[in-house]
């Protein structure tokens, strides 16, 4: 099996292993920030009321610009990892069937000096 992912990581092209790379980087970064947004709108929203740990601070209130500032990157993150999945679907879909997605008709095509439309 190990030799059978090693042909398909070689095999595969530059673009496919860059929007891997980004669907895992922004996955990531997505998911931190989601758990960021969460913790806070418990602490604010659901948990207010209840006996604190012995140690605990009070939570604070988050401004509109705090608010901004956790959910923008969650949502950035969340776009970027949908792009690149839509990237590779895409990039899949059109190497099975070749004449669906992401092909011209040979009449559209651009013609070069002297050269019909390949």
């Amino acid at each position: 099996m190990e030799a059978a992912v090693q042909r398909a990581w070689q095999g595969a092209s530059f673009e496919v292993k860059l929007a891997l790379l980004v669907l895992v980087l922004s996955a990531l970064y997505a998911i931190v920030f989601s758990n960021l947004v969460y913790v806070s709108v418990m602490e604010q929203h659901f948990q207010s009321g209840r006996p604190l740990p012995r140690y605990a601070t009070p939570p604070h209130l988050h401004n509109a610009a705090e608010w901004f500032l956790l959910v923008a990157p969650a949502a950035i993150g969340w776009l970027a990892a949908l792009g690149s999945i839509l990237f590779l679907l895409r990039r899949a879909f059109r190497r099975q069937q070749p004449g669906v997605l992401g092909s011209v008709p040979v009449g559209f095509r651009r013609e070069e000096k002297g050269r019909p439309g390949v």
